[in-house]
């Protein structure tokens, strides 16, 4: 149930998902900065209406774009603007979790999609920028980084000797672990509040959501 579709619309690299690919792409541009810009503007106003208790500030800003432009259909900012939010929390919640590790995100999906593999937790590089929507040369820096780490390591592909595998170390192992459980742990503080049928719900709502946007970028 934690890894229902709360978080299926946010390609986490958490979950060992790519971030880099033509949804993930737009996390860097002008969007996330102009969310955290109207969320410290409208929250303030949107406390001073008691009147309207399910409203919030998104709701308020919606309200007035359809105000302004009374001749349009702006139904489909809310759940937009609502995504980008999730992103931009979603993104500090995997920082948080992952600092005291002294890992990024990107790292940690390399040693989660290893570890999803089963033993002996190896594929090839070209197998690794493919799952995780990379370039090669950005995949070959972070794998450069993590075996500097001592958390991965590069062998001989057994049927092709112009080929390697990339294999988790037993410290690589340990750690990815170790990180699993720790998210797990902040998971469910971080959902305690919602019902495990109410999840499912947001599940449910979020796989249909999501398949409408990437069936849109994945032609």
């Amino acid at each position: 149930m934690l890894f229902c579709g709360f978080f299926r619309c946010l390609q986490l690299g958490v979950w060992g998902i790519g971030a880099t690919g033509p949804i993930g792409a737009v996390r860097g541009n002008g969007c996330v900065l102009m969310v955290l810009t109207m969320a410290k503007q409208q929250r303030s106003s949107t406390m001073s209406r008691p009147d309207e208790p399910g409203m919030d500030w998104i709701d308020e800003l919606s309200e007035a774009w359809a105000r302004e432009y009374p001749d349009v259909d702006t139904s489909t900012l809310p759940p937009m603007l609502r995504l980008v939010r999730l992103g931009v929390l979603m993104t500090t919640f995997q920082q948080e979790t992952l600092e005291p590790f002294q890992l990024t995100p990107s790292d940690y999906a390399v040693l989660s999609t290893l570890r999803r593999m089963g033993p002996p937790y190896e594929l090839s590089p070209s197998e690794l920028y493919t799952a995780l929507e990379r370039s090669s040369g950005g995949m070959t820096k972070m794998l450069k980084r993590l075996e500097q780490l001592g958390l991965v390591e590069r062998a001989p592909h057994p049927e092709d000797g112009r080929a390697t595998l990339v294999a988790l170390t037993p410290a690589g192992v340990e750690l990815q672990e170790q990180i699993f459980k720790v998210f797990l742990s902040h998971t469910e503080d971080l959902l305690k509040s919602i019902s495990p049928a109410k999840l499912q719900e947001i599940d449910a709502s979020l796989r249909s959501l999501l398949d409408a946007i990437e069936s849109h970028f994945y032609r």
